[in-house]
């Protein structure tokens, strides 16, 4: 995906905003305009080409003539827009009448201008503002910004990312996900935040980091060197259980837990970070979670028609190898049938 500017429209919004000048849209298409618009402060007309006299009028006959249009659209009864689609459809019309030279007719509620996302089955390295270095792993977001000298430096994680991070006095590194916020000195650790899965992971290798949850009440934990922690998604599931290494602190059953990072034999990296060497590994994990692994890597939905076979547990590690023989693997270990079905993997006992 592009890096975003102020004012950037994406490029399908801007199709569903010429679409919908002629047609009705879809109920998901309207909904992806809708949640895009509600990501919007626009300008009011009178501030969007400065002070000079010309150049207010000549915005306001183009701010005024492009609502007679909509409205005469409306009138001749070939669609109603809502009022958000027109106005995000002014902010189109007027964002490509007036460029982009320093004046940005829309800017985003959030403070995020740049982002970056992979596709399935995809690992991306790229390089910060600050030197800093993360690793995105498959069907992953990240947004930041161009850091201002003494302010928090801050990212949103969409997914899971690997980071190395510089220690940069008086900027702190800040990383929010939807169930934690990590905050960072200079330190390399992964982080682990699919909004699918049941659980948020940050491992750390080197360094400290700092993990506020956000759904206890913000309390914080630090973690030291090949720690991680494991952070319940929906508190309103069934609680994790419980580590050896934590249990001084917590009751039988919390919504988070710390552990150690996993490592199979004979491999010097923890099982954690081995997507980063193109290697899908898991360590005596459930297949209802390898399932999810499998979706990211090889663009496929997996169903299990046995619903047993979700709580068979695999270990195993595979660099580059085709689904076919990934599957052909786990076989030897637990006996199950499986086919597909254009994209789908069906799971059988």
């Amino acid at each position: 995906m592009k890096n975003e500017i102020p004012g950037y429209i994406p490029e399908h919004i801007r199709t569903l905003l010429i679409k919908q000048s002629s047609t009705i849209l879809s109920a998901d298409e309207e909904e992806q305009l809708y949640n895009w618009y509600q990501t919007l402060d626009m300008i009011p007309a009178e501030d969007l080409l400065g002070s000079a006299d010309r150049e207010a009028e000549e915005k306001k006959r183009i701010w005024l003539g492009l609502e007679g249009k909509i409205q005469e659209t409306t009138n001749t009864g070939i669609y109603r827009m809502k009022p958000w689609i027109w106005r995000g459809a002014a902010a189109v019309l007027l964002f490509v009448i007036l460029g982009v030279g320093g004046q940005y007719l829309l800017h985003s509620k959030k403070t995020y201008q740049l982002e970056v996302a992979t596709n399935i089955g995809k690992v991306q390295h790229l390089i910060l503002p600050d030197g800093s270095q993360v690793w995105l792993n498959a069907n992953s977001q990240l947004q930041y910004n161009n850091w201002k000298p003494g302010k928090a430096r801050e990212v949103v994680l969409n997914g899971e990312a690997f980071f190395d991070i510089k220690q940069q006095a008086g900027q702190p590194f800040i990383i929010h996900t939807r169930a934690v916020d990590i905050n960072v000195l200079g330190t390399s650790f992964n982080v682990k935040a699919y909004p699918e899965d049941a659980t948020t992971e940050t491992t750390l290798l080197t360094g400290k980091v700092q993990v506020v949850m956000k759904q206890e009440q913000g309390r914080k934990i630090q973690l030291e060197p090949s720690q991680k922690l494991v952070v319940q998604n929906n508190p309103e599931l069934e609680n994790i259980k419980k580590s050896s290494i934590n249990k001084k602190h917590t009751t039988d059953t919390v919504s988070y837990l710390i552990d150690a990072p996993k490592m199979l034999t004979g491999d010097s990296n923890f099982v954690e970070v081995t997507w980063r060497e193109r290697r899908l590994t898991f360590f005596n994990q459930p297949f209802e979670v390898i399932a999810l692994q499998l979706q990211r890597w090889y663009g496929i939905t997996v169903i299990f028609n046995d619903e047993t076979m979700k709580n068979a547990r695999f270990t195993g590690t595979f660099r580059d190898e085709p689904l076919t023989r990934v599957m052909t693997a786990l076989q030897m270990s637990a006996p199950f049938n499986y086919r597909m079905s254009n994209d789908t993997l069906l799971i059988d006992k």
